[in-house]
């Protein structure tokens, strides 16, 4: 019985190693079937050796996983980030040559949710007021999420716009009045009657009451570094009012001697501290002949999903 017994044990285990042998087999089979059937078909892109097999398949899935895993494992502290356009001193003429230019940066922020802080030379806001179709379409902007503010070039630049409070400069044949008299012109822009912001030089002369926030940069002229465009709000007194200033760098401007990359933004993101800002400048040069440029910082920001808001709000926000 017992030698019966063993043997009835060694018939089963027998017929179950047929049984996987079998299923195994038939597996072998339609994975080989249906390799030929691809080749068979002409594709040029499948032969036999990118035909691998099942675990080779399932190794390289493993790898790409275990890559977009790291990547999103990445923490950003960084709180946000801003873009300020400064819309140079220049003539009608030019302004009108590059407004649509200006109408395509804008549409394409809106496309990536990115809100631009535009600061409006005495030129360009001159424009807009004068034609009410594109007064109402600066304000459109406006109230999509957009920041008007000033742009002011002072004595001390080269291509000064005529305003200031420095008396030599009242002396001179190209003076056109006082801060607050381009600071009336300005504020016709905004629904509210009153900007926020502002950037410009001279501002321990210039600025003007009623202005509350500045973005700046360290550097001078062509000379500013990666380094301004990391920055944490700082209270000043600038002729006398109080006002905060935030860092910038400019991006796709050709006449910059520092010259920044998308690796370098994303560098200086990724390695923010908490509460520290990202500030980043466009000009007339990045809208003639940079809108791919403005785009590929744009989906940067959307791929490392960075809030974009205008400088007055990250200012008004600001709780660190």
């Amino acid at each position: 019985m017992q030698t019966k017994s063993i043997q009835a044990v060694m018939i089963g285990f027998i017929a179950f190693l047929i049984l996987v042998i079998g299923v195994l087999g038939v597996r072998v089979y339609k994975q080989q079937q249906f390799k030929q059937a691809l080749i068979d078909q002409n594709n040029p892109l499948i032969t036999d050796e990118t035909l691998e097999t099942d675990e080779l398949i399932e190794e390289t899935t493993e790898s790409s996983e275990s890559e977009e895993n790291e990547t999103s494992l990445t923490q950003i502290d960084l709180y946000a980030a801003f873009v300020n356009v400064h819309l140079e001193h220049d003539s009608i003429s030019t302004v009108k040559t590059l407004w649509e230019d200006l109408e395509n940066l804008v549409t394409l922020a809106d496309e990536y949710d990115v809100k631009l802080t535009l600061h409006f030379s005495v030129g360009w806001a001159e424009y807009a007021i004068a034609n009410e179709e594109i007064l109402t379409q600066v304000r459109s902007w406006e109230s999509n999420g957009h920041e008007l503010g000033m742009h002011h070039h002072g004595l001390s630049h080269g291509t000064w716009d005529g305003y200031s409070n420095n008396e030599i400069a009242k002396k001179r044949p190209t003076y056109v009045g006082t801060m607050d008299e381009l600071a009336e012109i300005m504020n016709q822009l905004p629904t509210s009657g009153q900007m926020l912001s502002s950037s410009m030089t001279d501002e321990e002369t210039d600025w003007v009451e009623g202005f509350l926030y500045q973005t700046v940069n360290e550097g001078s002229g062509t000379s500013p570094t990666a380094d301004d465009m990391i920055s944490t709000p700082e209270t000043i007194t600038l002729n006398g009012q109080e006002t905060t200033n935030i860092g910038k760098m400019g991006y796709a401007i050709d006449h910059l001697e520092v010259q920044l990359t998308l690796k370098d933004i994303q560098s200086k993101i990724e390695n923010a501290e908490t509460g520290q800002i990202l500030g980043i400048v466009f000009n007339d040069d990045t809208l003639k002949n940079h809108l791919d440029e403005a785009e590929g910082l744009f989906q940067l920001f959307q791929e490392l999903e960075i809030n974009v808001m205008t400088a007055s709000n990250i200012l008004e926000t600001y709780t660190y």
